[in-house]
């Protein structure tokens, strides 16, 4: 009955935060969820009997909560495989793993018991919870780098609507909201736990009373941050005026059909926004992967008769706007690429770029920055650099790789009508998620984010605005306004106190128009030392690994001379004997 009763726990935190981010039933989620998401599994680790069962319970929730909230990646067609099944096997045995340290959070020597139950230990409990809550945030921060990036499902999703709660995110990052989110669960959880000891030690109260004391004085610490930022904004230095085009096309249309059908509807949706304004835009965007069958600059002037209905560059040229398109560009090939083609196999995808194009208002192309972090297991293959991978993907799937990464972060600067110069970052579909990549962006000097995305295939409209919600918090982090222009939703302006300035409906063909407000560059906290709440999160942990290992040193030492005592005094005892004998 217990081991049914740690599922139980496991799934019902599963299940808490499912419901805590956004999703179906709560469009923009829920923040007291959120508080309370890990307090079910606080108290299943809490009871485990091995490491296994931690793994398990771990592995369990991580996988349940990523098939609720991302179960739209199963419309990801031919590719539903790699998406969603991939990802879940994959978090399903890491998690199982790093689920184990969880079980030496609450571990309790049968030496040590006695003493701990008897109060004679006030910091076990504040020790314990800050492990569970330095453990978690290390997970997210490993959910959210590398290859396998994927920032979706985390504690800081919850906490969108707490606007002025999550302005922290500018001194903590994510992260840090997370931590507050993680933390609060724990307190919770070690309350319930506390109301089954009976009686209840004085110096166990007191160390708990101690914990919500800091607790409560950290949110109220953060609405404080929070509504003096909120309450005293920035002063806007300049405006960027922008048109946003969502033509709401099919994305698994055939290539030029799809393309010819998603420019028309652009270029009217354009036109008739143009007409609306007394003054010219700085920059008219359009979605993610508006021209995918012709790559550039290989087939730029293509662009001069394509669709024939009415080209792309001429109408480019009428308007006399930069525009800003999701298209296709040619990488340069790798080693292994040119040596696979040399055998014999196809190579004509895996040097295609997914890319922002830059057209000036004379239609020449200025410049493009191409996608650098691909989505796993769909856009990019494990080990596709590899020879053996490559073939082995040819033969199984029928391409040897998804596209290939750009290797250049670019700003692309641009005359204001006002004679100033904005500094662009472009971010391709889901970057617009990851802080490491917009903090590198945001210190070079941005002024704004510009992201194009296209999540039409996702066909839900959870799976559009949990995407926004994560890419949101990049304006709160480096207080820099972000725009997207997706080909479905969610099509929107944030400010830099993350304030929706104007958006439009999900899964409609419809275009805005809005004057962006600018501010003064200036690094936050975060900008300046990026995730410093992990990097504590590790330490706190080392440290307690290493007084765990020196302890243990301490007690085999201790053992060992025990040990030797008791032999001398065997040894002596006998001597004596045989002494009184003679």
């Amino acid at each position: 009955m217990s081991k049914i009763l740690q599922v139980f726990y496991a799934l019902f935190s599963a299940i808490l935060l499912s419901l805590a981010i956004q999703n179906e039933f709560l469009p923009w989620g829920s923040p007291f969820l959120g508080l309370f998401a890990l307090v079910p599994l606080y108290i299943a680790f809490s009871r485990a009997k091995t490491a296994r069962e931690s793994g398990f319970l771990f592995s369990l929730t991580v996988s349940v909560t990523h098939l609720l909230s991302s179960f739209w990646l199963s419309n990801f067609k031919d590719f539903a495989l790699f998406t969603i099944g991939a990802t879940t096997i994959w978090y399903t045995i890491s998690c199982f793993f790093l689920g184990q340290l969880f079980y030496g959070v609450f571990f309790i020597p049968p030496s040590k018991k006695l003493i701990i139950d008897s109060g004679k230990n006030p910091w076990h409990i504040p020790r314990r919870v800050f492990l569970f809550v330095s453990l978690y945030i290390l997970f997210e921060w490993q959910k959210s780098t590398g290859f396998l990036a994927y920032p979706w499902g985390t504690l800081y999703m919850a906490s969108y609507k707490w606007q002025i709660f999550s302005q922290i995110a500018a001194i903590t990052g994510t992260l840090g909201i997370s931590w507050l989110f993680a933390f609060f669960s724990s307190v919770f959880a070690e309350g319930l736990i506390l109301l089954n000891k009976v009686p209840l030690v004085k110096s166990m109260h007191r160390s708990f009373s101690a914990l919500a004391a800091s607790l409560f004085l950290l949110f109220m610490l953060s609405m404080v941050y929070g509504t003096i930022i909120y309450t005293g904004k920035k002063e806007v230095i300049d405006y960027f005026d922008v048109i946003l085009v969502q033509q709401n096309t099919d994305s698994w249309e055939s290539d030029f059909q799809g393309d010819k059908k998603g420019i028309l509807i652009s270029q009217a949706l354009s036109e008739k926004n143009l007409g609306q304004m007394e003054d010219k835009p700085d920059l008219i965007v359009w979605s993610e992967s508006n021209i995918n069958s012709l790559y550039l600059p290989d087939y730029y002037e293509r662009l001069e008769h394509y669709p024939p209905e009415r080209p792309l560059l001429p109408f480019i040229r009428e308007t006399q706007v930069p525009f800003a398109i999701g298209g296709v560009v040619r990488l340069p090939q790798t080693k292994n690429q040119i040596k696979l083609e040399q055998e014999g196999f196809s190579v004509e995808e895996i040097n295609f770029g997914n890319a922002i194009l830059i057209f000036d208002g004379d239609a020449n192309l200025s410049g493009y920055s191409a996608k650098s972090q691909l989505v796993p297991f769909a856009e990019a293959i494990p080990y596709a650099d590899s020879l053996w991978m490559q073939k082995l993907m040819q033969k199984v799937a029928g391409f040897s790789s998804g596209w290939t990464a750009g290797s250049e972060i670019r700003l692309f600067p641009l005359a204001l009508k006002s004679g100033n110069t904005v500094r662009i970052a472009n971010l391709v579909c889901f970057e617009d998620a990851f802080t490491d990549l917009c903090r590198k962006m945001n210190n070079l000097g941005a002024d704004v984010f510009v992201n194009l995305t296209n999540d039409s295939w996702s066909k839900t409209n959870s799976a559009e605005i949990q995407h926004f919600v994560v890419a949101s918090f990049r304006a709160l982090e480096f207080r820099k306004p972000l725009i997207r222009s997706t080909n479905s939703g969610y099509t929107v302006v944030v400010d830099a106190y993350g304030n929706r300035i104007a958006d439009l409906p999900l899964f409609v063909s419809d275009a805005l128009s809005v004057s962006v407000p600018l501010y003064k560059n200036q690094l936050t906290t975060y900008a300046r030392f990026g995730n410093w709440v992990p990097l504590f999160s590790a330490l706190f942990v080392l440290f307690h690994c290493l007084l765990f290992l020196k302890n243990k040193i301490h007690a085999k030492v201790k053992s060992k001379e025990n040990l030797k005592r008791k032999k001398d005094i065997e040894r002596t005892l006998a001597k004596e004997d045989s002494n009184e004998n003679s």
